[in-house]
């Protein structure tokens, strides 16, 4: 979970993956900005050498990957969150308010 006010990644590495099924990540906020477990921030970018990854790389289903913010949203990146042979694609949500 990445949060604040006003959020950026540049040239970033971010690895959620995991043998038996892709893990979560947060960035500036929760799904559709609505868990509030997580503060939303009011910008979220994330430059084009970012990578972000949940991937499962063994067996079960992709991750989760959520970049929201409750103003400027801008994503310019790569977002992987691919299932193992037999699992599902998992889930990811660029958004904002």
């Amino acid at each position: 979970m990445i949060t604040g006010d006003a959020v950026e990644l540049k040239s970033a590495t971010i690895d959620a993956s995991g043998a038996d099924g892709g893990g979560t990540v947060n960035i500036g906020g929760g799904f559709q900005g609505g868990d509030p477990s997580i503060p939303n921030s009011q910008s979220t970018l994330v430059d084009a050498a970012s990578v972000i990854t949940a991937d499962a790389t063994n067996t079960g289903d992709g991750g989760t990957v959520v970049l929201w913010s409750d103003g400027n949203t801008s994503f310019e990146g790569q977002i992987y969150a691919q299932g193992a042979p037999l699992g599902s694609g998992g889930l990811v949500e660029v958004s904002g308010k």
